[in-house]
């Protein structure tokens, strides 16, 4: 199943990370208002749901477990 993201605030970040771990491809995320070094940071170091460390910019991507995700 191929799934986009709309906003990447808490909620949006809850979503990635569940999708992640049921071995969804997250396709885009939509969220013109949050910096990307920000996703990254939001993802690698969230002090309850613990670290994703397989997360990273490149590219004006989110590259989670190897896999890009686009951002718009």
């Amino acid at each position: 199943m191929k799934v986009r993201v709309n906003r990447f605030v808490h909620f949006g970040c809850l979503v990635t990370r569940m999708l992640l771990t049921l071995a969804k491809w997250i396709l885009h995320i939509n969220d013109p208002f949050t910096d990307l070094s920000y996703m990254v940071y939001r993802l690698q170091y969230d002090s309850t749901h613990s670290k994703l460390c397989h997360s990273q910019a490149a590219n004006g991507k989110l590259v989670i477990n190897g896999r890009p995700v686009f951002i718009f």
